[in-house]
């Protein structure tokens, strides 16, 4: 059970990152925080990428700071703590939320850059330390042996950068050509992007609208694939197949139901965050039903039912 310690010990255990937050018995984070810095630090050093050791000391600090704070605390404010790991309790939700994340075509291209970045890091210490080989005393075969499993793992980071962005490059292509060839007479661009200022439109008609439109009464939003959280149908393959486009679905806390109380769907945390916008603006639930019933390919030889569902918000009046 979480308790406040002794202020001497408290601080010599904050000096270790995560173990001030275990000695006060918060151990989800303190774990968290311990494998955090050492896989930092592991990784760092072995592959001698030397800009991962820049976030040590930050994440020492932050460590040490947060204990030293949690254990100066009144004791009634103390006692609300929760002890909770730093990427969620529920692994499911926070892989299933990376995943979404990674697979946008944004997250495509910062992990994309990432990875590059990474692997430049990786291909300097290569070649700085042949460098130093071949003007220092060291012996040439020795140094190739040490630096083999940089060279690889540097080489297949590149290579996963590059697929990356390569796929986020040819998803945009692919929107582009999609919409165009569509258009059997006429295409109608909607933009409010500055870059058609620099277009040549002697083969288009340009068209500005300046009207100031308020905010609806209500909404009506057509969520997709990374709306919802995958990974939570896959359990749910039962009460899905008695559902049909255009069912009512019941919201309750963070999960939505069918009418006879049979848990369904949840939405992901991406779209969480874009529902806490609108709903600071003023718009709550109104109805939620089944929209669409698609199979999604959870692994190579499994497909399952997933619901795309249809929301109503409506806006509060003041």
């Amino acid at each position: 059970m979480a308790r406040q310690k002794n202020k001497i010990l408290m601080f010599l255990f904050s000096l270790i990152p995560g173990a001030g937050q275990m000695y006060m018995g918060f151990m989800k984070q303190g774990l968290s925080l311990m494998t955090i810095f050492a896989t930092l630090c592991a990784v760092g050093i072995w592959l001698d990428i030397k800009p991962l050791l820049f976030f040590a000391p930050i994440i020492l600090l932050y460590s040490f700071f947060d204990a030293t704070n949690k254990n100066s605390m009144d004791a009634e404010a103390f006692k609300k703590l929760e002890d909770h790991y730093l990427w969620g309790d529920d692994w499911m939700d926070w892989s299933e939320g990376l995943k979404d994340s990674i697979s946008r075509r944004d997250g495509k291209k910062a992990m994309g850059t990432v990875l590059y970045i990474v692997a430049a890091c990786m291909i300097w210490s290569v070649v700085k330390y042949f460098a130093d080989i071949i003007y220092g005393p060291t012996s040439l075969p020795g140094a190739v042996i040490a630096k083999i499993p940089v060279a690889v793992v540097a080489v297949f980071v590149l290579w996963a950068g590059r697929k990356l962005m390569k796929s986020a490059s040819d998803e945009e292509k692919r929107l582009l050509y999609v919409a165009m060839t569509r258009a059997k007479q006429n295409l109608y661009i909607h933009s409010n992007w500055s870059y058609w200022n620099h277009v040549n439109m002697e083969i288009a008609e340009k068209i500005v609208n300046s009207n100031d439109y308020g905010e609806p009464d209500e909404l009506c939003l057509h969520l997709g694939h990374t709306d919802v959280w995958l990974g939570y149908f896959i359990y749910k393959q039962q009460y899905i197949d008695g559902l049909t486009s255009g069912d009512e679905l019941v919201f309750e806390g963070d999960t939505c139901f069918t009418r006879q109380k049979q848990p369904v769907l949840k939405f992901s945390k991406d779209f969480w965050k874009k529902l806490k916008i609108l709903q600071q603006k003023g718009y709550m639930f109104k109805t939620i039903k089944v929209n669409f019933i698609v199979y999604w390919r959870c692994d190579e030889n499994k497909e399952i039912k997933i619901i795309l569902p249809e929301l109503i918000l409506r806006k509060l009046s003041k």
